[in-house]
């Protein structure tokens, strides 16, 4: 949504890793409080610092939080007192970065080599990124270092930043930042001891990280932000979206959907699945302008952001009308934007939405000011503004995400064996259509 505020993100990290290696610093009291009075300091500008947590327990939070500094902590036991507090405030666009960690591991290759979910509570490894293969994929791992998992989830899970109470947003989060949270939270460690479990066996694996791990680069997947497709069986069209971040192309975005709509109003196709799976957010301009293509009547996009006029007035739909609501798939990492546009859709009875609770709703807070603290180097990201559509916020529930009307409980079993069971429910749920 804040093109802006990435730019200047980038441009920060670059610089802090240039910075020399921090994990194995020890700061003095002094050092450590003067960067905690400001991070302090920045959090209270939030325009709603005091929504999602009260003054006394705030103040109480931090209170608390600023006991446990001492001389000779690490950059890691600094950024685990400070996350859960900067997660408190309830804004997944107010963040708290452990940069170090990006440029050390970068760098010596040691972090742990495995890509996780977090299903029912539990840490499943997905992707083996290393050359030893000996933990199977859907084994569960059972602690780290010793350290008993469901300790580590809850810890991670309660400091992950989100908007409001979003439960499905840090699950999602955590899953796919899960080294990122577990190295810059509890440490660096190349010697490591995972303990798994598979089927009814647990077994413990000591393994070196930086002989382990696979020295080559992860795999990158082509380009696919935007697709269309047609099911001639279903007689539906299947537009993907997994971006709306096109600031420097909206005409792009624009283009891509003024002609996938044409293709369905042409073919005459009775069925749309708009698939918004991992879309976190960009720029209102394309977000909006889908808004219009399912639209057939004026709506006006932003309450009062005045960074974006034309979005403050009632826009024409584009007269695609569609013969049937599209159904919409939503997952936790639906972010910003994805959220605006999906409470509007919500609020005018435009689609049907599929998935588990989005990562976001009708409201949350940009213009963020980023600040480097001063001793530590940690990155600080604070939301300055509020930004809300135009809905009644009685329909809505802000401390949660826009919800499903049709749940789709994801498990390991589906990740395992590649099968899209959101794309298998609302096949389902077009067949059963009476008319399609």
């Amino acid at each position: 949504m804040f093109k802006t505020t990435c730019i200047v993100l980038f441009v920060f990290l670059m610089n802090c890793q240039s910075q020399n290696n921090k994990k194995n610093i020890e700061y003095s009291k002094i050092e450590l409080e003067e960067d905690f009075n400001q991070m302090i300091d920045e959090l209270e500008n939030h325009p709603q610092i005091n929504t999602f947590i009260s003054e006394s327990d705030w103040k109480f939070l931090v209170n608390t939080q600023k006991t446990k500094l001492a001389d000779g902590l690490s950059i890691e036991n600094f950024y685990r007192i400070c996350l859960p507090i900067v997660a408190k405030i309830g804004c997944g666009h107010t963040n708290l970065y452990n940069v170090d960690y990006n440029a050390s591991t970068k760098k010596s290759l040691v972090y742990l080599p495995y890509r996780f979910v977090i299903e029912d509570n539990q840490l499943y490894v997905i992707e083996n990124l290393s050359e030893n293969k000996v933990i199977p994929l859907g084994a569960s791992i059972e602690s780290i270092n010793g350290e008993p998992i469901q300790d580590i989830l809850t810890f991670i899970l309660a400091s992950m930043p989100a908007d409001g109470y979003n439960i499905s947003y840090r699950k999602r989060m955590a899953s796919k930042g899960f080294t990122y949270y577990y190295h810059s939270l509890f440490g660096i460690n190349d010697f490591n001891e995972l303990s798994y479990k598979f089927g009814d066996t647990i077994k413990t694996l000591d393994f070196k990280c930086s002989k382990l791990i696979a020295n080559k680069s992860f795999s990158k997947t082509a380009d696919e932000s935007l697709n269309f497709e047609i099911d001639e069986e279903l007689n539906t069209g299947i537009l993907t979206i997994k971006t709306f971040s096109f600031y420097d192309n909206v005409l792009r975005f624009h283009k891509f959907i003024d002609s996938s709509f044409a293709v369905l109003k042409k073919k005459n196709l009775k069925n749309l699945v708009i698939d918004l799976r991992g879309n976190q957010g960009g720029d209102p301009y394309c977000s909006s302008y889908l808004l219009r293509a399912i639209s057939n009547e004026p709506i006006q996009y932003y309450r009062d952001d005045i960074d974006y006029p034309e979005l403050l007035k009632s826009q024409d739909g584009l007269g695609f009308k569609l013969q049937n609501k599209p159904y919409i798939l939503i997952d936790g990492f639906g972010f910003s934007s994805t959220g605006h546009f999906s409470a509007l859709i919500k609020e005018h009875d435009l689609g049907i939405f599929v998935g588990e609770e989005l990562g976001s709703t009708y409201s949350c807070n940009g213009g963020q000011e980023n600040t480097i603290l001063k001793n530590t180097g940690l990155f600080l990201q604070v939301g300055q503004k509020v930004v809300d559509v135009m809905v009644n916020p009685n329909n809505f529930d802000k401390s949660k995400g826009i919800m499903p009307d049709v749940t789709v409980k994801t498990n390991i079993q589906s990740r395992i064996e590649n099968r899209d069971i959101y794309m298998e429910k609302v096949f389902e749920l077009i067949k059963n259509r009476k008319n399609r």
